[in-house]
């Protein structure tokens, strides 16, 4: 679902910021979770760990990343 959305967004409507998040499994090792641009595509992720049965997303990381997005969001709101 979130793939078919970044491809819709980045398709149809390419001027449009897209902020998500990605790599929320787990726990600890909030280092190095980063917020890269690739265009208009904000990524808030490690980039390593994905959601499995057996590491799931837990609140810690969930929050650092939403926090991250909203960061985010409102720098491109106010820039």
């Amino acid at each position: 679902m979130k793939q078919m959305i970044i491809e819709t967004i980045t398709e149809y409507l390419p001027q449009t910021p897209l902020v998500i998040g990605l790599g929320m499994a787990g726990w600890g090792d909030s280092n190095s979770i980063l917020c890269r641009q690739a265009d208009n595509l904000f990524i808030c992720s490690d980039e390593v760990k994905e959601v499995l049965e057996d590491l799931p997303p837990l609140a810690p990381r969930v929050g650092i990343v939403a926090n991250m997005q909203a960061n985010t969001v409102l720098e491109i709101l106010l820039s």
